[in-house]
């Protein structure tokens, strides 16, 4: 009688252990982010593995086999802001400031075919 309930403790524990590394993991991103840190970011990445590799070892579908990419994902993003000279932020601006002129250059080029495909004025 006292394996059956040691298993259902230790299946609850091993449930609130992983769910705890996702919910640190997930704090730990946005504190990352926020703040920059590449070293918040890398333990992120460390603290998704576990959860993750137990979805990659356990499921058949491709989409179980993905998983794993993300916290694969969040170590090359945090080795990379690592390597950089530069902050994370200039690297941000840049490339809102790339988005930002592509879309004011795809809405230029929208409204020249609109002006183009007009008809004349008749008088």
């Amino acid at each position: 009688m006292t394996t059956g309930r040691r298993v259902v403790v230790g299946f609850f524990l091993v449930g609130i252990v992983l769910w705890s590394l996702v919910i640190a993991s997930i704090v730990l991103v946005i504190i990352g982010l926020w703040k920059r840190s590449w070293k918040a970011i890398a333990w992120s990445g460390i603290a998704l593995l576990p959860p993750m590799l137990l979805i990659f070892m356990g499921g058949e579908g491709i989409w179980f086999r993905l998983c794993i990419l993300l916290p694969l994902v969040l170590l090359i993003a945090a080795f990379l802001m690592k390597q950089q000279k530069y902050k994370a932020c200039r690297t941000g601006w840049k490339l809102i400031r790339f988005f930002y002129a592509f879309y004011w250059s795809f809405q230029i080029h929208s409204y020249t075919i609109v002006i183009q495909n007009a008809e004349e004025p008749r008088p």
